[in-house]
């Protein structure tokens, strides 16, 4: 199973991948008890999990850790066509917005780190 974050040119050990993986049901733990992003957050900062290869920061807070457990690869239901664009024509750019449609989604199970159950009460 691949890690939660991007997958990189550096091959990860399998070890890193599970223990990476029981940190972040850890979180959603905390998250269920707290209520609180940047309690979960000050978690995965005092036990030292890491950010992402392609992270700026090196450091968690709320919105890194909201982003991360409100992907939806997370549940295995990969989405695409969240926004669209839409071109105005004074300009001629094109503005993105929120697809009226809304996304689709695909069922791809073998993504799940969480399943629906664990996660979208939460994040509700």
């Amino acid at each position: 199973m691949p890690s939660i974050f991007a997958i990189h040119n550096a091959p990860l050990k399998a070890d890193t991948i599970d223990d990476n993986q029981q940190r972040a049901h850890r979180g959603l733990e905390v998250l269920r008890r707290s209520l609180s992003w940047t309690t979960v957050a000050e978690y995965f900062n005092s036990i030292s999990f890491p950010t992402g290869p392609y992270c700026r920061r090196t450091t968690w807070d709320g919105s890194m850790v909201k982003r991360l457990y409100a992907n939806p690869i997370l549940i295995g239901r990969p989405q695409r066509g969240k926004r669209h664009t839409v071109k105005n024509n004074e300009t001629g750019r094109r503005i993105s917005i929120v697809n009226p449609d809304g996304p689709t989604h695909r069922e791809e199970p073998h993504l799940a780190f969480f399943t629906a159950d664990e996660l979208l009460p939460v994040l509700a």
